[in-house]
């Protein structure tokens, strides 16, 4: 019988699932935050900034924050076209106006 090979167990990324917590199953516990997915991509910047990761992560975690920042940028752009503006009227009415894009 042949001797099974030892594979190594990736790292736990720190992007993975980005957008939701898991419990211990594995199932998704609860989605995470905006705020709390760009305090993780903000985390993972802090430690490659600060050499806290071997070369070959700190590319792979790279990586990862560019795709992470990339959907997260895309769902700040779909926020703001769904806001909407009230702005009072000279008559004293309000009127519903598209944000501007300069936000």
């Amino acid at each position: 019988m042949k001797k099974p090979e030892m594979v190594e167990m990736p790292e736990a990324a720190e992007f993975s699932e980005i957008s939701e917590i898991s419990d211990q199953s594995g199932k998704p516990e609860k989605p995470l935050s905006f705020e709390e997915r760009l305090d993780r991509v903000k985390s993972v910047i802090d430690r490659i900034e600060g050499g806290q990761l071997p070369l070959e992560e700190s590319v792979r975690q790279y990586e990862e924050g560019i795709r992470s920042l990339n959907a997260l940028e895309q769902e700040l752009a779909e926020m703001k076209r769904r806001i909407t503006v009230l702005q009072r009227q000279p008559d004293g009415s309000l009127a519903e106006e598209e944000m501007e894009e300069s936000l």
